[in-house]
């Protein structure tokens, strides 16, 4: 028997319904999701993570603090030294999180350039804190 019209086209298409992956409600990973906002949407990298004299980033010392090595044209106030994240040694989870949903300190006071006022929501901020704290220092 040969389907056509619109009983074949439902039929086609509840075999392509049904051969689709099965959607997970497993909760991702945060420290996965902390990693990329951290390294590919923030690059913390960047200024938290010395260089190489090539110029590389130093994997050996991952997020472990760093000089500033770049100046704005305009003199303004200007952080020189980027703090270690690596571990969250010294760093309190809520004061980080806090920063990251505000852009402030806990005090009301806001990070001197080049770092930027961040204003993510607290799954985000929690998961960035998740991934901080997982690697080594």
């Amino acid at each position: 028997m040969r389907l056509t019209g619109w009983v074949g086209g439902l039929l086609l298409l509840g075999i392509l319904l049904w051969s689709l992956p099965t959607p997970t409600t497993a909760e991702p990973d945060p420290v996965a999701r902390g990693r990329y906002l951290a390294e590919r949407v923030g690059v913390c990298a960047d200024c938290h993570t010395p260089r190489l004299p090539s110029g590389e980033p130093d994997r050996s010392r991952w997020m472990m603090g760093a000089e500033v090595d770049f100046k704005p044209v305009h003199d303004q106030p200007w952080a020189t030294h980027a703090p270690a994240l690596a571990g969250m040694v010294g760093l309190q989870e809520q004061e980080v999180v806090h920063l990251l949903m505000t852009g402030t300190t806990s005090g009301g006071i806001a990070l001197r350039p080049p770092m930027p006022r961040y204003r993510l929501d607290r799954e985000d901020a929690e998961a960035v804190v998740a991934y901080l704290k997982s690697l080594k220092h």
